[in-house]
């Protein structure tokens, strides 16, 4: 919300495709430099225009929300067209039926291998 101005729209939009739940967040906000895209879940990385140096920020919240998702068997990933062309997120995670079973298998297959309880 930070980097959306007053009046800007922002949107979310979330739909369980393929045993993954799937939010997706678009803004009009202040967009990322293509050149940026690649690096924005680095830790302490910022964008240098000055369009988002005034709204603040230590450049750790995006690096701590890919690794909540990758904690979770999920993933995140950004997309924008450009500088003032809002930006899109995207986190994946896996419905908990499907983790469950997942987890189940793992256990499975490492009794079976071992021969003990995992």
């Amino acid at each position: 919300m930070k980097f959306t101005d007053p009046g800007g729209k922002i949107r979310l939009k979330l739909k369980k495709q393929d045993g993954r739940a799937i939010l997706k967040c678009n803004d009009t906000g202040i967009g990322i430099d293509k050149e940026m895209l690649p690096r924005v879940f680095n830790l302490f990385v910022q964008s240098d225009d000055s369009h988002g140096r005034d709204r603040g920020g230590l450049g750790i919240g995006l690096a701590l929300a890919r690794q909540i998702a990758e904690l979770h068997d999920g993933e995140v990933e950004a997309a924008s067209a450009g500088l003032g062309l809002g930006s899109e997120f995207t986190l994946r995670l896996p419905l908990l039926e499907t983790q469950v079973k997942r987890s189940a298998s793992k256990n499975a297959a490492k009794k079976a291998s071992t021969g003990k309880d995992a």
